[in-house]
């Protein structure tokens, strides 16, 4: 990739300010595909789709099946987001103080 080049990373987590998140996931026409990002950082925890459905049907659609997706969530079920396709899953760390 020469310097002048850009690239996308796309996000999809509750906390993003934006509504990249889970409305990008709501239709067929997902804006991953639109953007063709160089990667996917996925939470799990999504208020309007699951996302264990989002990295199925990105896995299912020939057009994005080779993005990278990492799991970003307070979920932990590493082996599940590994069996559907995820390349690592990181576990978000919960202050406990903060929950109470």
């Amino acid at each position: 990739m020469s310097a002048a080049s850009s690239w996308t990373l796309l996000g999809v987590d509750t906390s993003l300010n934006r509504m990249e998140g889970s409305a990008a996931f709501k239709d067929d026409d997902l804006m991953a595909k639109q953007l063709k990002p160089i990667a996917i950082t996925l939470d799990i925890s999504l208020p309007e789709i699951d996302g264990w459905d989002v990295i199925t049907r990105l896995k299912e659609d020939d057009s994005m099946r080779n993005s990278p997706v990492l799991v970003v969530s307070v979920i932990n079920n590493f082996a599940l987001g590994r069996a559907l396709g995820a390349i690592d899953y990181f576990v978000k760390r919960v202050d406990g103080k903060a929950l109470l």
